[in-house]
């Protein structure tokens, strides 16, 4: 047993923690700098009012934020399916795809 091998993580690995530490940084201090002005139309869209939803620049903001995730989930799968099947630029693709829909 070699007592000076070394135990640390292969060079990609650190990067993509490191990466995905800094997005989750951006993120969190994106939603502290917007999270007055949007939660003002939160009240009515949570309790059913989509008149307050949709009819103001914040509500429209808050509803398309609240819909991010869905979508991001939807352009991995559709990404991870034509890299499946082998199509070359399948996240473009899949993003180009559902920015399309709205």
């Amino acid at each position: 047993m070699d007592d000076n091998a070394s135990l640390s993580a292969p060079p990609g690995r650190t990067r993509a923690f490191v990466f995905l530490g800094l997005a989750v940084l951006g993120v969190a201090g994106a939603a502290f700098a917007v999270r007055r002005p949007l939660m003002m139309s939160a009240p009515a869209c949570a309790a059913g009012r989509w008149h307050g939803c949709f009819d103001t620049f914040n509500g429209v903001v808050l509803m398309t934020l609240a819909a991010l995730p869905l979508a991001w989930l939807v352009v991995w799968a559709l990404a991870r399916r034509r890299r499946a099947a082998d199509v070359t630029g399948a996240w473009r693709t899949s993003l180009a795809e559902v920015g399309m829909v709205p």
